[in-house]
């Protein structure tokens, strides 16, 4: 069970981390969000390869192991989903200031 969770949360760490990326080339991030976001997933998938940060846990919390990493993994989603609503964001800022630059060239020859 424990394997298999560990599994899982590294491939959506790994597909996270290579989303980040092609959105960093296509230039919705800079550099300094670029670095903030993966580092944040690399310290994910550190998380989720060792597991005795899971047992040192879920032995204060006194939970079995394989529950640490189920909300590890819960941890992942929620994260994955607080990234995908900052990248929303940024393409519907770009998207304004686009519209707002064209909207000012059009009316600038009326002046």
């Amino acid at each position: 069970m424990t394997i298999l969770i560990q599994t899982i949360g590294t491939i959506l760490v790994m597909m996270q981390m290579f989303s980040i990326y092609i959105n960093y080339k296509k230039g919705f991030f800079n550099k300094v969000e670029y670095i903030l976001w993966e580092g944040l997933f690399a310290c994910l998938f550190y998380s989720t390869l060792s597991p005795a940060l899971y047992e040192t846990v879920s032995a204060y919390l006194e939970m079995p192991s394989w529950t640490g990493l189920v909300i590890f993994l819960f941890f992942i989603f929620l994260t994955k989903l607080i990234y995908m609503n900052y990248l929303s964001n940024v393409e519907i800022k770009k998207q304004l200031e686009a519209l707002i630059r064209m909207k000012t060239l059009e009316e600038l020859p009326k002046l």
